[in-house]
């Protein structure tokens, strides 16, 4: 199996179900974080995203398939 690079970004989104106002989306392409628009300026999701940026460019955080969710391996992942 060929991984590709880790990736994860945020969005503005009309479709979020109602009552939500941020939803994680796993996609073949990556993590979008998805953000009702009117909740969060556009600032504060560009640097939210640099965040992102820098976290998986650096190594900090990988979202990779499961989005970044512990499974309880042991794995240490997990700060503390």
């Amino acid at each position: 199996m060929t991984r590709h690079p880790a990736k994860a970004w945020w969005e503005f989104s009309d479709a979020l179900p109602d009552g939500e106002v941020l939803l994680p989306v796993q996609t073949d392409q990556g993590l979008i974080m998805a953000v009702r628009p009117g909740h969060m300026s556009e600032e504060l999701l560009r640097e939210l995203n640099k965040v992102l940026e820098h976290l998986i460019g650096t190594g900090l955080w990988n979202p990779g398939e499961d989005g970044g969710h512990d499974d309880g391996g042991g794995d240490g992942d997990d700060a503390t």
